[in-house]
């Protein structure tokens, strides 16, 4: 047996004896604005993360400020934006422009977005998306590189909850194009929405009710293929099956979900915590194929914040910056960088954070006390190689510093009473033989183990670039889709327009054809055209009478209406004289009665 191939035996049982996870952190820094409600993008072109607006409970910011992957920043754009933004959400689009959605409204109530160029450092001009009432609070994200989809929010002046969900394209010239969509039986503002990569949104948290009182603890579920909401995921029917332990957040308003390179997997972090339900506060993992929720460890004081940031790096690690503090009470302006994720058997992930300078001390501790333990001599391990059924070799591993299989002895102890004292002896002669070939050949094993290590980083780098591929070839096969699907309207309609055009073309052939026929004989066009300037005279003539006609129709009426008007007059002077008449009878009857 050879040191490289007792490497990736140990490699293949033992993986988290070689396995390490890195830690990576970027403090508070004074050159970074403490900040809350912004909204941040990673921006492939130059490779950073930009974030946008936001305010630190005095000042609305209106710069870009750019991170690297590292959490370390990089640039403060000088250009500053011509309006504020809180509470909005920024979209990278494929013509390289970054989409702000939700800046400050205009008079007449419509929900608006600009645009910012990261290589001319230029803002447009606000436009306006049609149909979409200004809101605070909603719930949006991308599922293509030019379309994204928008739900609920709040009214920030009538405290009014929506409902609503929308698809917003962005055109060949660069405008928003609204599509409305079937809206869900309750209102629901400052939740987080994540796509799955396939046809489905996810929303969880956020609030309802008078006064956003109520926090909501069921997640909604719409399906994008068949645009309707599915039933929602209810608290009370997911638990896990493996130890019976009920797992699900308790209720928050403005945390972070993120979908990872694995977009079925999402990273719920932060916001505001008022109630106790499942498992509380912390960190949390939702599949949301199995929709089963695992809670991540050991990091509850990150998920104090609330309106932060969460962007997915090209690597699969996620950054959170800023947030606003409901436990210290304060606007946060630190960089925390999730390099890593691990599923344990007990259904909890840890992720690795560096949180504080007693955590870098208690990995350097351990990084020494590991260099340690392979560097004496009597920390030795004894291998028992075992032929199982399908011929492939297992192996348990026996270490005499009890730190380093502390997890293992239970296993060990348990072969060993069980088996016979003819095994053991075996056992025992055939761990002495290991035992010289691992003292002859320390060095090389140890050697060995650099190399698989430096060949296991580079295997990750590689698997994580090959999703990150993979997941950029999976959008552009859904913007591709969606393209398809486009022109095969277009193609439907280029047809109709053919049939249509050849069905004239039958018309004007027939059409042609009788005029060929009129032209074939002169006499009958001559005869025509006798006929026709007989028909033109005959009806100058009539056309005359009938002027005439009319000329003595209007006189006629106009004679009668001035003899009205005389037999009007000379009716109202008989009427004048025969009342005269009456009083002067009247007066001489009464002179004759006297």
């Amino acid at each position: 047996m050879t040191a490289v191939s007792l490497f990736r035996l140990i490699f293949k049982k033992f993986p988290s004896l070689i396995e390490m996870w890195t830690l990576c952190k970027k403090k508070s820094s004074k050159n970074i604005e403490k900040s809350c409600a912004h909204s941040a993008v990673w921006v492939p072109s130059i490779s950073k993360v930009l974030i946008t607006g936001g305010f630190d409970g005095n000042t609305k910011h209106k710069n870009v400020r750019i991170l690297n992957e590292h959490g370390e920043l990089v640039v403060i754009k000088s250009e500053r934006a011509p309006k504020s933004m809180i509470y909005h959400f920024t979209h990278l689009a494929s013509n390289g422009k970054v989409y702000i959605v939700g800046i400050s409204p205009r008079s007449n109530g419509v929900l608006t977005y600009m645009t910012y160029d990261t290589k001319s450092n230029k803002w447009s001009r606000t436009g306006l998306c049609k149909d979409v009432k200004h809101r605070v609070g909603f719930s949006a994200t991308s599922i293509a590189p030019n379309t994204f989809l928008l739900f609920g929010g709040q009214d920030p002046k009538t405290k009014e909850l929506y409902n609503d969900m929308y698809r917003l394209d962005i055109g060949s010239n660069g405008k928003m194009e609204v599509t409305t969509l079937s809206s869900n039986d309750t209102c629901r503002a400052y939740a987080a929405a994540a796509f799955d990569g396939e046809h489905r949104m996810f929303f969880f948290g956020g609030s309802s009710g008078k006064n956003l009182r109520t926090h909501c603890v069921e997640m909604l579920v719409y399906n994008i293929l068949e645009n309707q909401w599915e039933t929602p995921i209810s608290c009370s029917e997911k638990t896990n099956r493996k130890k019976g332990e009920f797992i699900w957040p308790s209720p928050r308003v403005s945390p972070s979900l993120t979908a990872l390179l694995d977009p079925s997997k999402f990273l719920l972090c932060g916001g505001d915590h008022k109630e106790n339900i499942g498992n509380g506060n912390g960190l949390f993992m939702f599949d949301s194929k199995s929709r089963i929720w695992t809670k991540i460890r050991g990091y509850d004081e990150l998920s104090s914040f609330k309106s932060h940031s969460a962007t997915l790096l090209p690597n699969g690690s996620v950054m959170l910056h800023g947030g606003y503090s409901n436990r210290e009470k304060e606007f946060s302006n630190a960089v925390n960088v999730m390099t890593r994720i691990e599923e344990k058997e007990d259904d909890e992930v840890t992720m690795d954070v560096e949180e504080s300078k007693e955590d870098v001390q208690r990995k350097e501790d351990e990084e020494k006390m590991k260099e340690s333990r392979f560097r004496k001599r009597e920390n030795v391990m004894s291998l028992k190689s075992i032929e199982g059924d399908d011929g492939e070799v297992t192996m348990n591993v026996e270490d005499s510093s009890r730190d380093m299989l502390r997890r293992y002895k239970r296993k060990d102890d348990a072969q060993t009473n069980s088996s016979t004292p003819r095994k053991r002896a075996k056992n025992n002669d055939e761990s002495k033989d290991i035992l010289s070939f691992l003292s002859k050949n320390q060095k090389e094993i140890l050697s060995a183990i650099k190399i698989g290590d430096e060949e296991r980083k580079l295997l990750d780098f590689e698997i994580s670039a090959r999703r990150a591929e993979l997941l950029r070839s999976e959008r552009v096969i859904q913007e591709l889709n969606k393209e398809k699907f486009v022109l095969e309207e277009r193609l439907m309609h280029t047809e109709r327009r053919l049939k249509e055009s050849q069905t004239r073309e039958n018309e004007l052939r027939s059409y042609h054809e009788k005029l060929d026929r009129a032209l074939s004989s002169t006499s009958t066009m001559t005869n025509l055209v006798k006929e026709l300037s007989t028909l033109k005279s005959s009806y100058l003539e009539v056309c005359s009478d009938r002027d005439m006609e009319k000329r003595l129709k209007e006189n006629l009426i106009e004679d009668n209406r001035r003899l009205v008007m005389e037999f009007e007059a000379l009716k109202r002077k008989f009427e004048d004289r025969n009342r005269k008449f009456e009083k002067f009878f009247n007066e001489i009857k009464g002179y004759d009665e006297s």
